[in-house]
């Protein structure tokens, strides 16, 4: 027996092998994966008359040369049942598969995707001197999940080219050099556990303007 579930959902695929899932559950990784160990545990079968299950991920995706039609027919006349979770599947193989599942079903991840922020808006407050903007974004931007280290290499790339066109700005070349020490300063720290990027980083943020 087949059973096919694919999309984007990892959570809601995982939860339906309880389902569907009897006897031992074994994962078989691509890398194992042939035709004659499909033909060994399609014909299995169990002294006991128990079901076993056999479980692939994205094994149509990667090794779809394998599933020919008279591996595909002896899998669905088995006992053993085979669960496929896969990423995406296209509309012809969709078609190929109804065949020989017994179920084939899409889990797609309906959450609505947060919606990444401008990284450029932060640097813009900043060289702007805008105290409050600057620091309000900042946190705006670590509660949604922005990695200090990535708001850090963006700041410092904003103040290097300025120094690097000698760009008229709200700083004094003296102290884009001195920022520009500090971020570096403070990156290195954070990786030998002597600070907390994001906490130096707003410590930066308000000392600075």
């Amino acid at each position: 027996m087949i059973y096919i579930y694919y999309g984007d959902d990892r959570f809601k695929k995982n939860s339906v092998i309880d389902t569907v899932a009897k006897g031992q559950v074994s994962f078989i990784s691509n890398r194992d994966l042939d035709q004659n160990l499909l033909v060994s545990y399609a014909d299995h079968v169990s002294l006991f008359g128990e079901v076993d299950t056999i479980l692939f991920d994205d094994a149509i995706n990667e090794k779809e040369e394998i599933f020919t039609n008279i591996i595909l027919a002896k899998m669905k006349e088995s006992k053993t049942i085979f669960i496929f979770l896969e990423r995406n599947l296209l509309a012809p193989v969709i078609k190929k598969y109804k065949v020989y599942a017994e179920d084939i079903k899409e889990f797609k991840d309906t959450a609505p995707k947060p919606v990444k922020a401008n990284p450029f808006i932060l640097t813009d407050l900043f060289f702007k001197r805008d105290r409050l903007g600057t620091w309000i974004t900042y946190l705006s931007q670590i509660e949604g999940g922005e990695s200090a280290e990535a708001i850090s290499g963006m700041l410092f790339w904003r103040v290097k080219k300025a120094l690097l066109n000698n760009e008229r700005s709200n700083f004094k070349e003296e102290e884009l050099k001195n920022i520009a020490t500090r971020l570096v300063r403070d990156y290195h720290r954070s990786h030998s556990g002597e600070c907390d990027l994001a906490v130096a980083l707003e410590e930066n943020i308000l000392s600075v303007l």
